[in-house]
């Protein structure tokens, strides 16, 4: 608890809020469409692969992917996968984690909540590296439409990658709404107290 306390009461952690949600925000905005255009067909909240749960849905994104660039499957394993979803859960983790604490304005955690909010961020990274680990898995051998064609995958691992990854976004959700509502209830308090 005393590595958590002294992350969670870091001086720096108004400016690793601002500099890890500004990158966020460019990974989200600017770099994943830049590589989701070369295949995406339809963009949602929450990219169609990541909520396909069964096998065969699975394939269907892929060849729909496939229709509109014959190497999507390697675009989105080398580029999405690698490039891109190694640095971004750390950096929406940070965001998330040390806007919490910056916002709350306690130089340590003072209720079970603040560790909650701080850690958890961190667990939807391990979702998140999981679900793109099983992900790279099942592409392993395809990269191109004619493979996507011929691949069987694993009904298993396809429902546990999309589990995962609803779980993830569970955890973004609680993060987006998690450090306004500490700053707002800061302010709140401060705003009394100035009465």
């Amino acid at each position: 608890m005393q590595l958590i306390d002294s992350f969670y009461g870091c001086q720096w952690r108004g400016l690793i809020a601002v500099v890890s949600g500004a990158l966020a925000l460019y990974f989200t905005f600017v770099l994943f469409p830049s590589v989701t255009k070369q295949y995406e067909t339809k963009r949602g909240l929450i990219p169609r692969l990541q909520k396909a749960y069964r096998a065969d849905a699975f394939k269907v994104v892929l060849q729909d992917w496939s229709g509109v660039n014959e190497r999507a499957a390697a675009i989105y394993k080398w580029d999405n996968l690698i490039k891109l979803d190694l640095a971004y859960p750390l950096i929406y983790a940070s965001f998330f984690a040390f806007a919490y604490a910056f916002a709350r304005g306690n130089e340590r955690p003072l209720r079970w909540w603040d560790y909650l909010l701080f850690v958890v961020p961190f667990v939807a990274v391990l979702f998140d590296y999981i679900e793109n680990g099983l992900h790279f898995y099942l592409l392993r051998d395809v990269d191109t439409r004619a493979q996507v064609d011929a691949a069987n995958f694993s009904a298993t691992l396809v429902l546990l990658a999309s589990a995962l990854s609803h779980l993830k976004f569970l955890i973004i959700a609680a993060g987006i709404l998690a450090w306004p509502i500490a700053a707002l209830v800061r302010l709140f308090y401060y705003l009394k107290g100035a009465n």
